[in-house]
């Protein structure tokens, strides 16, 4: 498993480092999740789209995860612009603008929050265009997130809903100089002490049981053990 961490801003441009204070969205955000359009390219598929029953090839598998990684106060629409229009009304209904796309779909990614900014709409952009140039989308969005979210997405949540949202979020997955040299491989062995354990838990910020509590059971029972595998 990865070593996470939400670091502080690494860039030395002004716009990264200029401090801004943003208004806390509150607890029952509405949010759009806009998929950008692919021009006519290898990953749009257009000439193979003709033949096939479906609209597109690249459903937003990402923007799709983080709805559900959302608060369930948070009220959310998805819009896919490989078939559906972005009209002025959607982004009104708007608190918060969610972006995610690749490289070759920076034209549109652009177009979206200009029209955001344009309408005072916040505008918080991810992806592997985000995580590649993360300095060219802080001249176009208020949050611009590198790397994987979805360990940390909680804690973005929480800073959108009470004004302590940053500029940029750094997810460090595997980081140069990791805090550790081990890992969580995810292999975990139980007693049948686990399902008492299990009965008890309370879901988590996100309203799912997280088997790390379960862990936590045992740690606060003192029988939490570990070894070390060599690879």
């Amino acid at each position: 498993m990865s070593l996470l961490n939400i670091a502080p801003l690494q860039s030395q441009s002004p716009t990264a480092e200029a401090v801004k204070q943003f208004a806390p969205l509150g607890p029952a955000i509405n949010v759009l999740m806009v998929w950008p359009r692919f021009p006519a390219s290898f990953w749009g598929f257009q000439g193979m789209m003709s033949l096939l029953p479906e609209k597109t090839a690249m459903p937003p598998l990402g923007l799709i995860t983080v709805a559900a990684l959302c608060p369930k106060s948070w009220n959310i629409r998805l819009i896919d612009r490989a078939f559906d229009q972005l009209p002025d009304a959607e982004l009104q209904w708007s608190d918060l603008v969610m972006v995610s796309g690749m490289h070759v779909q920076k034209g549109d990614i652009a177009d979206i929050l200009r029209r955001a900014r344009a309408l005072g709409k916040r505008t918080i952009v991810g992806g592997p265009y985000a995580s590649s140039e993360p300095e060219v989308l802080l001249e176009l969005a208020d949050h611009v997130v590198v790397g994987e979210p979805d360990e940390a997405f909680d804690k973005i949540a929480l800073d959108l809903e009470t004004g302590t949202a940053r500029r940029l979020y750094v997810i460090e997955e595997k980081p140069d100089v990791p805090k550790s040299r081990h890992a969580v491989t995810g292999i975990y062995m139980y007693d049948n002490r686990v399902f008492d354990y299990a009965r008890d838990l309370k879901p988590s910020k996100r309203g799912e049981l997280e088997i790390t509590d379960v862990n936590n059971a045992y740690i606060a029972a003192g029988d939490c053990f570990f070894d070390e595998l060599d690879g």
